[in-house]
């Protein structure tokens, strides 16, 4: 029998007990349930008293997909030894972290995760605590600053403003001044990306992706870094401006250039390494590249089905993510 072709599917959290979780050395009783659909899909899976992270991967085609996967695990392996607290992969019973299952679309790599004390701080993020996640992100960068070239993707300006301005552009028909806008924009960001400086400091292994949700804080401070699936190669200070993005052009923390918690998470990173000039000058321009970005990620869950269509792309959701890039823009102009 032949099967109509999938883009996405949907793997049971059953059979993922006993297929999957079966191979690690978990306590009784084991249950897992779906706990995010995105670009990949996340289950909760509570092991006795323990609570854990399966992670199944979208299916992709690349030849070095799975390798980018394993690298992934290992740069987890070497933070951690460096002191930086990571939620790690944990290992099954042969000692291997990766599981390859069929799924109708393809291979489907999945991965289990410890889970790490703490919540996302979201919208109460206090300067106190961005001080300490810009110092433990200086310590991720300082660890990772490895000499052999690893199979990762690369954040420059193509990946993060031209390729989602050509995802962007179909939706955009009806709204040229838009369009042009954001092209305005990116042109402009593109020369700051120019002017970063290369050295091994300022450019190497980033995390991708660390905005106010993907660090978990306890109520005692205690944090950690989590979801690592954007790991790739960048400048340090894109990475930087990730947080300043989600604090102040899509959240409006305070009606200010720099809010308190980024200058707080700035001087937490800095207690580590110092920014360049360059750097420090490119934050705003790199947080507009970042919100390009972003918009791109967000056609392309909607096109690979795995995003609810009916607001993003919409008229509406494209008002309100080009409104906040035009406030943005005017008050650093």
């Amino acid at each position: 029998m032949t099967f109509f072709p999938v883009q996405s599917s949907l793997l049971d959290a059953r059979a993922l007990v006993h297929q999957v979780l079966s191979d690690y050395d978990l306590p009784e009783p084991i249950s897992c349930k779906l706990y995010l659909r995105g670009d990949n899909d996340t289950y909760l899976v509570q092991a006795g008293d323990q609570t854990h992270y399966l992670r199944v991967y979208t299916h992709k085609s690349e030849q070095e997909y799975h390798l980018r996967i394993a690298t992934e695990i290992d740069l987890l392996e070497i933070a951690h030894a460096a002191g930086v607290p990571v939620a790690r992969a944990l290992p099954r019973k042969d000692g291997s972290y990766l599981n390859l299952l069929s799924a109708p679309e393809g291979i489907r790599p999945a991965v289990l995760f410890e889970g790490v004390p703490g919540v996302p701080p979201e919208r109460n993020l206090t300067p106190e605590q961005a001080r300490a996640y810009g110092k433990a992100v200086g310590e991720l960068h300082k660890a990772w600053m490895v000499d052999q070239v690893l199979p990762l993707p690369v954040y420059d300006a193509v990946a993060v403003m031209e390729e989602p301005l050509r995802r962007l552009e179909p939706y955009l028909q009806d709204r040229p001044e838009d369009f042009a806008f954001l092209q305005r924009t990116a042109d402009l960001a593109s020369i700051y990306f120019s002017q970063l400086p290369d050295h091994a400091a300022a450019y190497g292994v980033i995390h991708g992706d660390l905005h106010k949700t993907n660090v978990l804080i306890t109520e005692t401070g205690d944090l950690h870094l989590i979801d690592f699936t954007t790991v790739g190669y960048g400048w340090r200070a894109h990475e930087l401006a990730v947080l300043l993005w989600s604090t102040a052009l899509v959240s409006d923390f305070e009606p200010r250039k720099f809010p308190q918690v980024f200058e707080a998470y700035l001087e937490g990173y800095e207690s580590v390494r110092p920014l360049d000039e360059a750097e420090r000058r490119a934050l705003p321009h790199l947080a507009a590249a970042q919100h390009l970005w972003i918009m791109g990620v967000e056609v392309d869950l909607v096109e690979s089905g795995r995003s609810d269509t009916h607001w993003i792309t919409s008229q509406g959701w494209l008002d309100q993510w080009i409104g906040w890039l035009r406030a943005w823009v005017r008050l650093h102009e």
